[in-house]
């Protein structure tokens, strides 16, 4: 999705090689679990500091006065967040902090940026169902979560036999977090693969809960 891994984001290293810039202001993306935040008024107005975890590492992302009022809502711990700000070093906490500028819900930004759903079928021991009753269960789920951006792509692979489909328009769907796990219950563990047409660009971000519906597709990019 172009977010960067919480354990490979850095400065550049001072003129004399001594330490990190203090105020690097690097613009970055990246994301991850809220595993605490905190909310606090100032005599600039209210902030909120939370820290985020992607299993590589964590860090602490600030938002200031307009940005807090922007994306309040969106600011709850176990919530997985995108995050595009600067990122500096600070002193007093003795590592690297982000100083959010924008923020969007994981889920959201799944459901702008991905291209497609890659269902592989037939792959897996596990899938016990026949022909029939895997298209009408996988029809089910499916209309539950249209009207969406997001193709879907059934790749088989059989014993003799393989062939890739994409299915029509009127399946498009909503990626949600939910239709993912009925999926994946459905297909059995590494048979669904959320694949992303081009990178996360927070130019493009509105609003909380605004998608961007006028995106135009483009060629996938390696996840």
């Amino acid at each position: 999705i172009g977010v960067t891994r919480i354990s490979a984001l850095s400065l550049d290293r001072g003129q004399n090689g001594g330490g990190y810039r203090k105020r690097g202001g690097q613009k970055v993306l990246t994301a991850g679990l809220a595993l605490s935040v905190s909310h606090r008024q100032t005599q600039r107005g209210r902030m909120a500091n939370l820290v985020l975890d992607d299993r590589s590492g964590r860090i602490e992302v600030t938002l200031f006065a307009e940005t807090y009022e922007t994306y309040r809502d969106l600011l709850a711990g176990d919530r997985v967040l995108v995050v595009a700000g600067g990122l500096s070093y600070d002193e007093f906490r003795g590592g690297l902090t982000v100083r959010a500028d924008q923020v969007m819900e994981f889920e959201q930004a799944r459901g702008i940026y991905a291209g497609f759903l890659r269902l592989r079928v037939g792959s897996d021991p596990k899938q016990r169902l026949d022909a029939e009753a895997f298209s009408d269960e996988l029809a089910q789920i499916l209309g539950t979560y249209r009207d969406g951006n997001c193709r879907v792509q059934l790749s088989y692979r059989g014993p003799g036999a393989g062939g890739t489909m994409i299915l029509g328009d009127e399946w498009r769907v909503q990626p949600t977090d939910e239709l993912l796990r009925r999926l994946e219950k459905l297909l059995g563990p590494g048979n669904l693969e959320v694949v992303y047409t081009r990178p996360v660009n927070p130019g493009e971000w509105r609003s909380p809960g605004a998608a961007n519906s006028d995106a135009k597709p483009a060629r996938p990019v390696a996840l």
